[in-house]
């Protein structure tokens, strides 16, 4: 019972607190005529304390449906990300002009140190998040790792920015084996086209159809840790 850690009601509401809607940034980031991502800035109120607080919660290795990423898997209680959640929400209606919910059980912190966790290929290719109805997600990302040189890297497969169908295709035939991370480059099908910064106490968010994949730090001495927070239309 000792080895319970108490988390005060003070610091809890310290830790979890945003700024009002008035200093929060929101810049969108364009990189064709269609499509980008945006990012928001001065989120917190205290981005250091929200740190303490996510530093108290344990990872793990991946596990279940975790297993094809090279991440440690962190899970901390939603309730903790309510007010984030609430200027999603209010986003989503403003700019995206819909109604969001949220999938808590998608929602957990992802920690990737080069060397320590292995992946499936398909982790390394560029890829979209739940393509079965990828379209309605918007994927939020907190970026807690301070100084980190990496980030979430976009894509275009040939001419297409965003999954299609015959796009699983590809998938079908990639081997299962565990392999270590690396940065996926531009080839003859796939190109780079920008790179959202992991800037840290700032939330980059983005449609989860996009092709997209994790950039990372080859450092091992550096951890890229971030939170993700899953929303999703509302069925009308």
């Amino acid at each position: 019972m000792n080895n319970l850690i108490y988390i005060s009601d003070s610091f809890l509401e310290e830790a979890t607190q945003i700024n009002p809607l008035s200093e929060i940034r929101v810049r969108y980031k364009k990189y064709s005529d269609s499509h980008g991502y945006w990012i928001v800035e001065n989120l917190f109120s205290n981005i250091s304390s929200f740190v303490k607080l996510m530093e108290l919660f344990p990872i793990s290795s991946p596990v279940f449906g975790y297993n094809i990423n090279p991440f440690f898997v962190q899970k901390v209680p939603t309730y903790f990300f309510d007010k984030i959640k609430h200027f999603i929400g209010l986003f989503c209606f403003d700019v995206l002009q819909t109604d969001v919910i949220f999938t808590d059980s998608f929602d957990r912190g992802n920690i990737y140190q080069h060397g320590k966790v292995k992946c499936t290929m398909s982790s390394i290719l560029p890829h979209v998040d739940y393509s079965q109805s990828s379209k309605n997600f918007l994927v939020s990302n907190i970026w807690l790792s301070e100084g980190y040189n990496g980030g979430t890297s976009f894509w275009k497969y040939k001419d297409q920015y965003v999954y299609f169908d015959q796009y699983s295709q590809i998938y079908e035939n990639l081997p299962l084996d565990k392999v270590e991370y690396y940065n996926f480059e531009t080839n003859d099908v796939f190109t780079e086209v920008e790179r959202a910064p992991a800037e840290y106490g700032t939330m980059s968010m983005y449609m989860s159809n996009q092709f997209h994949s994790a950039y990372v730090n080859t450092d091992p001495n550096h951890l890229r840790w971030s939170y993700a927070i899953m929303s999703h239309q509302k069925p009308e």
